[in-house]
């Protein structure tokens, strides 16, 4: 199943993998009031498109989410207002794109296996991140990475950044 869209879409909640093999692809502009949820084997694929989600993107339980060539805008109104959150073998890879928080700092959490790669990334916000037990994290080719929390048995990747700082936690024991 597959659901496509380049037009104006105004709804509060999206879910993608409510039905197996659930596929969002979005081109053109494309605006969403409120959260996406994207789980099981649900696809959420941005392409030339100009979005803007008022909500936290969340990718989870096998899912995937793909940008390229896009601007994904994420208003925010104060610092730490929009989330990523990726979790249990999630997988997001942006590519050649424009992240917009408004200027403010927000989060990225990745937690078990899950993975984010991004490559040639403008980033017009702050990026808060961590990561957990053996989630990835790897950014190619950004204007600001942002600050990194390392946990765990978690692997980062930073090549050709700006603006990267570090984090590492010391286990208990």
């Amino acid at each position: 199943f597959r659901k496509e869209t380049n037009t104006l879409a105004n709804t509060d909640t999206i879910f993608v993998g409510a039905i197996p093999n659930d596929t969002l692809y979005i081109t053109g502009t494309f605006f969403n009031n409120g959260p996406i949820l994207v789980f099981n084997d649900g696809v959420l694929i941005f392409e030339n498109a100009n979005a803007t989600i008022n909500g936290d993107l969340f990718v989870i339980q096998n899912a995937k989410m793909q940008a390229d060539s896009s601007t994904l805008n994420f208003p925010q109104l104060y610092f730490y207002q929009r989330s990523w959150i990726l979790a249990n073998n999630g997988m997001v890879n942006v590519n050649n794109c424009t992240l917009d928080f408004s200027g403010l700092s927000h989060n990225l959490l990745a937690v078990n296996e899950a993975q984010i790669t991004m490559n040639n990334i403008q980033n017009v916000g702050f990026t808060t991140a961590s990561a957990y037990h053996t989630a990835s994290i790897s950014i190619d080719s950004t204007n600001q990475a942002g600050e990194f929390i390392l946990n765990d048995s978690a692997t980062f990747n930073f090549e050709n950044v700006n603006t990267l700082l570090l984090w590492h936690t010391v286990p208990k024991n």
